[in-house]
This record gives C-alpha cells, structure tokens and sequence, in this order.
C-alpha cells in the first residue's frame, strides 16, 4: 500500500470550475464514535472533456485522537494524477482529515467515481473502513460535434532553396579546435609550474547514504527485535532514520521537528521528486505506532521500512558520469 502511495506525483491541482457537494457516504459498520462525518465534492462539475483534470475532494471530520487514511484502490474508468492531504483543526475540538485527488477519463461518457474506502483506526487502536458514495461524472467527447471526422489530406510539395554552409562550418570548427588546443597547452604549462598545493579533505559522506546505511543496520536486527517484542524500537529506528534524512537533505532540523512542522516546511520548499502525500503517511504510520503504542506486525515493519527506503532513492541525485584523468606532461 504505502510503496504504491508513494509512486503518485506532486503535481499541483488544476481548478477548472466550482465543485458541488455530493453525497456525502454509503452505509457503514463503523462504531459511533468512529464514523466520521464526510463531504464530497468534485470540480468541475460541469463542461469536462477527455483528458480535463478533475478534482475528488473528501472531508472527513472525526474526533481528536482517531486517524484515517485513503489506501491503494482502483478508480477506474479514471486514472489517479496526484493524491494530497492535510490535517486541519474542526469544530468542537474534533479533527479535519482532508484527502484531495486528481483524476482524468481516459473516455467519453456518463461515468462514475467508484465508492472510495477510508480506513479509520481509533484513538484506543480499533481499526475499520468507511466507504464514500460514488460520484456521477459526465464526460464530453473532444470530437463530439464531428460526426464523421476525418483526418487533413495531404498538401502539395513546396520547393525550398537553401543555402549550404556546411564547408563554412567544418573551416571554423578546425579552427576553434586549434585555438582551443593551443590554449589548453598553454594553461597546463602554467599549472604545471606551480607550486602542488595539499589535496582537499574528502567530502562528507552524503544524507542519503548515511539513511540507507542506517536502514540496512535496521534491516539487519529486524528479525531479532520482531523476536523480543520490540517492533516499536524498530519503527522508531525507521522514523528517526527518515527524519535525520529529511533535515539534512533539505536544510532543516529533521529530529527536532514534529510531523506536522516537517510537513509545513516541505510544503514551503516543495522537493523536486518528493511525494509530501507519502512523506505525510509514512511519519503518521510511524507516530501511531509511538504514541498510540500500537504493536506493529511483520507485514507493516517491511512496509514502513520499504516506504523509507524508496522515498529517500527517489529523491537521492542522480550520480555525475566519472570524468577521465588529465595526463600529466
């Protein structure tokens, strides 16, 4: 679940009109005390084409303490773009959880957006799942008012007279390579007469490699910590592992800040690669574990340490090509 949430993009939502409330959710089995209260509302609401950007909005409002997450599911005959969240304060010290996803048709048509599932665990570790009503979507065809559209014919060939300077250009490519030459002598007979200065200091061993090391040491005593009932201990590992990464990547004190500072200061600088809807999911996972001392199972330590692992590569630069050694005169 968490490896496929992280896969979407951080592309910004395209608003195209103003979104209606729909209906809000389908009957649940959920406790009282858990089921949130929802609101839907789709933009545009109206005027959509193939291809067009279309916006899901959910609200769900619960009370303080409960949490609630949007996992992996198909949305077809639509295709997901983007996925974003945030957490808001509500009324009567109750909680916002609010879920924004960017969809397109890939087709014409009266379609729909299937019933989402919402997972909702509770502040005493219950678990359950709520599900939204799906939302009906009419989708226009770019070629609807061409009954028979057919493709332009052919035009004509037009005769094009160009002048062919490719002579010209081989005579100052040699040229510029001579200077080039002549020049690139002269420097390495200077350089060569210098006095050798001392070699730099190696770098500092970069973020993402001191992450991934202290991951796979994690990786490592998983076993052994699952054994002795310490799979708090390795999530903690995990969060803190992700946290030092995050500050040291991009400017910031990473173990000092709280999820939701985290999550502000990210939205601000806004990565290149950086999916803040999976950065938001693996820190939430990480802290339910923490402070609502949840044991976690094998299954949710690999997925946790898997997210970890993919989030810190997809954002690791790519290496520079080796460059070859100068000869020495």
């Amino acid at each position: 679940m968490l490896a496929s949430l992280l896969r979407l993009s951080s592309a910004a939502a395209q608003d195209a009109g103003v979104g209606a409330p729909a209906a809000s959710a389908a009957p649940s089995d959920l406790p009282a005390h858990l089921a949130p209260r929802t609101l839907l509302s789709v933009t545009p609401n109206r005027g959509i084409a193939v291809g067009d950007p279309i916006k899901l909005k959910i609200e769900a409002t619960v009370k303080k303490g409960v949490q609630i997450s949007v996992p992996d599911q198909s949305l077809t005959p639509f295709e997901a773009l983007d996925k974003r969240s945030h957490v808001e304060p509500g009324d009567h010290g109750d909680q916002r959880y609010v879920f924004e996803l960017e969809l397109i048709a890939l087709e014409p048509g009266e379609l729909s957006i299937p019933a989402l599932t919402l997972r909702v665990v509770g502040d005493d570790g219950s678990l359950g799942e709520f599900k939204t009503a799906p939302q009906p979507v009419s989708v226009q065809s770019l070629i609807a008012n061409e009954p028979n559209a057919q493709p332009k014919g052919p035009t004509k060939p037009v005769a094009v007279i160009q002048d062919d300077y490719t002579l010209a250009y081989v005579a100052l490519g040699i040229l510029g390579a001579a200077v080039i030459a002549g020049l690139t002598l002269m420097v390495q007979r200077w350089l060569a007469r210098r006095p050798k200065s001392l070699p730099p200091p190696p770098p500092p061993k970069p973020a993402w490699d001191i992450a991934l090391a202290k991951l796979a040491e994690l990786d490592a005593r998983k076993a052994s910590l699952l054994a002795e009932d310490r799979g708090g201990e390795f999530v903690d590992g995990v969060s803190d592992a992700l946290r030092e990464y995050l500050g040291h990547r991009f400017g910031f004190e990473g173990l000092e800040s709280t999820t939701d500072e985290i999550l502000r200061t990210l939205e601000r600088i806004r990565p290149y690669k950086l999916s803040l809807s999976g950065v938001s999911l693996l820190l939430e996972q990480c802290d339910l574990v923490k402070f609502a001392r949840a044991k976690p199972e094998p299954a949710q330590c690999d997925d946790l340490w898997n997210g970890a692992v993919g989030l810190i590569r997809s954002t690791t630069p790519a290496p520079e090509p080796n460059k070859p050694a100068e000869a020495k005169p």
